[in-house]
């Protein structure tokens, strides 16, 4: 028995502990700041614990509403007892996420060890997701993508079990998981229903399973799901994809309008609507994202450029030396060069996931490491496949254990940068991102005498929620005094005011201006610097490093009653 074999789940164990340790080292503290998404999950957790109700006041509700789009159940009840024990605090808001993302190491070597894929190269595999950037980033913070790709994960080993002739409680577990995503993260739902459709109708088909399997599975899955399509809560479906789809952008009719104009002075006008419309347009931005999605830029040297929140400086989302294993795994699986001779099925499983699992994704802008979720399993599947292509062109087993060492060495020393780096320096040059800012200004906002109405200019996202979160406000004095404002176009709304705190665009002399009118005190605040004219400050928010000023509070009776000849009506 080798070595891998006597000791892989000892192996497995300590590449799982070893993974949760390097996610929650100062999950407090880098970053001190929560994600809006963050910190709504945890104050709705919060609610419920203390009412039983959402901070809308509904009783135990399936979907959440909340401020621009409708949020499933999973998260939000997962973290009530972590919110319960720890408190609502950073840790207790992302321990779960820690917790599954660690988890999801061990389910990755379950499912390559499903594959047929070797011990050391699945303890490879497994390795690649305790230290990528991709993974450590999705489980550090309170991502609903997190857990979906855990549930995702296994749902793929249960499924591969029924293609391959196993029992049809497989199935049933297989399509319990993924039912299961479509109550967690809104990008897996297409994902799962292609997939599991393409896969399981390939095998009919080919009569490698029989209709009785493919009949419970798809029982299974859509009792599990027909809930969500009741005409209550079917709109979460559609209202995140209405704001962020391809179909919403009105940059897509503006720029072909434009550009139809500039052809219809010179050619034919069939000729410029024939070459400039919405389907031509449309599908090719799709492949553009499509081809993007897998470019070694995004990949593996400077990951999502967009949201900088969200990829370290100068890393992708797997490291640059898995890049030629990567494509090794792609030529293996095209034409079947590794020695191993990995069966058709598999073969098919990998490149169904390939093409299916960006969907989402190029749905709805370019790549993204959340909404690209589903899509990991399959490249931790293809390059661990690719070092299975390259051992057999190594003479012996003896070559075979050097270069896996040397493998396992590179992947340890590219992780010491990019973790140095996130501890260090991302978490503080990009605190404003995290709004690492909040905590001490609500703090701040919060020792003013009641009577002092503060307007706040909504410079970050939703104010009135993180003000909430932050300074843990009652969750029934916030169902019976928040104001909600006008409800938009897409038909959410957004607090615009709880007690003495108002969200406002309003210009900061007219509040003083109406302020000094009424004999009131009132303070203002914004992101804004005034210094022309200089307007003393009563709090300067500032980076972590003092570098950066991100939030002044003033006050606007002072700034008024200095400048009278600007009040007058």
């Amino acid at each position: 028995m080798s070595f891998f074999k006597r000791y892989s789940s000892f192996l497995l164990l300590v590449l799982v502990l070893f993974s949760f340790a390097i996610r929650f080292l100062w999950l407090d503290r880098s970053p001190r700041g929560l994600l809006i998404d963050e910190a709504h999950f945890g104050y709705i957790s919060y609610s419920l614990l203390e009412t039983g109700m959402d901070e809308h006041g509904i009783s135990w509700p399936v979907i959440f509403k909340g401020f621009g789009d409708q949020k499933l159940p999973v998260q939000a009840y997962l973290l009530m007892p972590f919110i319960k024990l720890i408190g609502l605090n950073s840790v207790g808001v992302r321990l779960p996420s820690v917790i599954f993302g660690s988890l999801l190491v061990a389910a990755i070597y379950w499912l390559l060890r499903e594959f047929k894929i070797k011990e050391e190269l699945s303890l490879f595999g497994s390795l690649i997701v305790a230290l990528s950037p991709w993974t450590f980033m999705m489980s550090r913070f309170a991502y609903e993508a997190n857990l979906a790709l855990l549930f995702f994960t296994l749902s793929l080993v249960f499924l591969h079990k029924v293609a391959r002739g196993k029992s049809s409680w497989w199935g049933v577990a297989s399509a319990s998981l993924m039912a299961l995503t479509w109550y967690t993260y809104i990008a897996f739902r297409p994902v799962t229903l292609l997939f599991s459709v393409a896969v399981l109708l390939f095998l009919f088909v080919s009569k490698k399973i029989k209709w009785q399997r493919v009949a419970v599975f798809g029982v299974v899955l859509v009792a599990l799901v027909t809930p969500l399509f009741h005409p209550q809560l079917a709109a979460s479906g559609a209202a995140r994809f209405n704001q962020v789809g391809i179909l919403a952008d009105e940059g897509v009719v503006m720029a072909i309008n434009q550009n139809r104009t500039f052809c219809d002075a010179k050619l034919p006008r069939l000729l410029c609507y024939g070459l400039w419309n919405k389907p031509l347009y449309i599908s090719k931005t799709l492949v553009k994202r499509f081809v993007a999605t897998y470019s070694p830029q995004f990949l593996f040297t400077t990951g999502d450029v967009q949201n900088r929140y969200q990829s370290v400086e100068n890393f992708g989302q797997f490291y640059l030396i898995l890049l030629p294993l990567l494509f090794l795994g792609v030529v293996g699986t095209l034409f079947k060069v590794d020695a191993q001779k990995t069966l058709n099925n598999d073969r098919l499983f990998i490149l169904l996931g390939l093409l299916i699992a960006p969907i989402p994704s190029i749905l709805s802008g370019e790549p993204q490491m959340v909404r690209l979720s589903p899509l990991l399993p399959f490249l931790v599947l293809l390059i661990t496949l690719g070092v299975q292509v390259g051992w057999q062109f190594l003479a012996t087993r003896n070559w075979q254990r050097i270069i896996g060492g040397g493998l396992t060495a590179a992947v340890i020393l590219s992780s010491l940068p990019f973790l140095i780096s996130f501890y260090t320096i991302h978490t503080v040059k990009y605190d404003e991102a995290y709004q690492s800012y909040l905590p001490k200004l609500f703090e701040t906002i919060d020792s003013y005498p009641d009577e002092v109405s503060i307007y706040v200019r909504p410079f970050f996202s939703d104010p009135i929620m993180a003000y909430a979160y932050y300074r843990q406000i009652s969750p029934s004095h916030y169902q019976e005094n928040v104001i909600l404002g006008k409800k938009e176009d897409s038909g959410f709304q957004h607090a615009v005011g709880l007690d003495n705190l108002i969200v406002s665009e309003e210009q900061m002399l007219n509040i003083g201006c109406r302020a000094v009118k009424e004999n009131k005190a009132a303070y203002f605040v914004t992101n804004e610097d005034f210094k022309r004219p200089p307007i003393p400050y009563l709090y300067q928010a500032v980076s972590e490093n003092g570098a950066m000023n991100y939030a002044y509070v003033y006050d606007t009776v002072a700034y008024a009653s200095k400048h009278p000849e600007l009040c007058l009506d």
